[in-house]
């Protein structure tokens, strides 16, 4: 069992639901933190939405601080982007112009494309669930399974694709990205 079927009940998608995710596959060091800035903003949206529907004060204060966390996450990543598109255009330059990582990266991890773009689809279904499952939640408990959930669940993603690229920058970028989300985890008190 896993962390999504330990929280999720047996839910159906609401046919009227109209969240749909795509998460496209990384060639980058950047694309991969472009990525988690991606899935951050999912998880902000799935968080505040809990928090419109959320009639009690005490779990609006709670979750309102969840937003604030993910947020300062998203900036980290945000720097952490900018710093890898540097990077990769500074040894595009140094190249004459003839380097360019995204055909590299595609030819390393042909042989993975099918798995990568599972987990990523995979991950997306998620999420996906997770907007439809936010529409319930209205006590502290039921959104601390969630926020614990969500954490594991792209802590886990992060670390699978660290596992599949063999680049060392983008193999590190999703390295940092599931560090990142578990110290955040810990500065979150629910």
């Amino acid at each position: 069992m896993n962390a999504t079927q330990a929280v999720l009940p047996a839910y159906e998608r609401s046919p009227l639901s109209n969240t749909q995710i795509t998460l496209p596959r990384p060639l980058t060091a950047s694309e991969a933190y472009s990525l988690g800035i991606t899935i951050g903003k999912h998880i902000r949206e799935i968080y505040a939405n809990i928090s419109r529907n959320c009639g009690e004060s005490l779990v609006t204060d709670v979750i309102d601080g969840c937003i604030s966390r993910k947020q300062v996450e998203t900036n980290i990543l945000k720097e952490r982007f900018n710093y890898a598109l540097n990077c990769e255009i500074d040894r595009f330059y140094q190249s004459g112009g003839t380097l360019i990582e995204p055909d590299q990266t595609q030819k390393e991890i042909a042989n993975k494309d099918i798995i990568i773009n599972r987990n990523l689809n995979s991950f997306a279904s998620i999420l996906e669930n997770y907007y439809d499952y936010s529409q319930t939640i209205n006590d502290i408990d039921s959104f601390s399974s969630l926020y614990d959930a969500v954490c594991k669940n792209s802590t886990e993603l992060y670390k699978r694709l660290a596992k599949f690229y063999t680049h060392d920058n983008i193999s590190r970028a999703f390295e940092d990205m599931a560090n990142i989300v578990a110290e955040e985890v810990y500065k979150v008190n629910i």
